[in-house]
């Protein structure tokens, strides 16, 4: 555990993209232990570590999960610190207003009994590119609370050490619906198989070395 807060500190500090790539090499054995669960946005979740309202995860997309539909527009109710380790993300972040003619719903990000469901606030908003950028390793960005914004990966394995630093009272997040889609069932946290959490670090391991 003290090793893994090393790591924890790296990113939530100063250390450089490589620095940190380095460290989380040197921490393989203790990392490869870590259980993963598979997000609704398309990826394998791997809790690092926690401290009081901050914590560091493991983001690894390697294309065996299935991201919902239509709701790739999302905010976070925290600050958000990311070392890219492996391959290279775009992500785009999005001007927003509201418009009764808007071509998205809003919608609020309830979490219940081990649960996300998406709530439709009645908002339509009307939404557009406001930048965009490839996010290529060895690379740190950092994106405020409440930014929409937009990822998707453009290599098989990309990963992302992900630091979430918590607003208090911050509220639900929010995701953007395309008009016409149809609603998301409720997306349960649920851990994935031993074999794919290992396949998913054995191939951001591969990839790095």
């Amino acid at each position: 555990m003290v090793e893994l807060k090393s790591l924890f500190n790296a990113v939530r500090g100063i250390a450089s993209a490589q620095e940190v790539k380095s460290l989380f090499i040197a921490l393989r054995e203790t990392i490869r232990g870590t259980p993963a669960y598979a997000h609704p946005n398309g990826f394998l979740v791997y809790d690092i570590y926690k401290e009081s309202n901050v914590d560091l995860r493991l983001h690894v997309w390697e294309g065996s999960v299935v991201a919902q539909p239509f709701h790739e527009i999302h905010d976070h109710v925290y600050d958000v610190r990311s070392v890219i380790l492996t391959g290279c993300l775009l992500q785009k972040t999005w001007d927003e207003r509201s418009s009764r003619y808007g071509s998205f719903k809003e919608y609020s990000v309830t979490y219940r009994d081990g649960t996300s469901s998406l709530e439709p606030t009645g908002r339509k908003i009307e939404a557009s590119v406001a930048a965009q950028e490839h996010l290529r390793a060895p690379l740190r960005y950092e994106l405020d609370a409440g930014r929409l914004h937009s990822v998707e990966p453009l290599v098989f394995p990309s990963a992302t050490l992900f630091l979430r630093d918590l607003h208090e009272g911050a509220g639900n997040p929010r995701v953007l619906g395309t008009a016409d889609a149809i609603a998301c069932p409720p997306a349960e946290r649920q851990q994935v198989e031993e074999a794919v959490t290992l396949s998913g670090l054995e191939a951001v391991f591969s990839s790095i070395d």
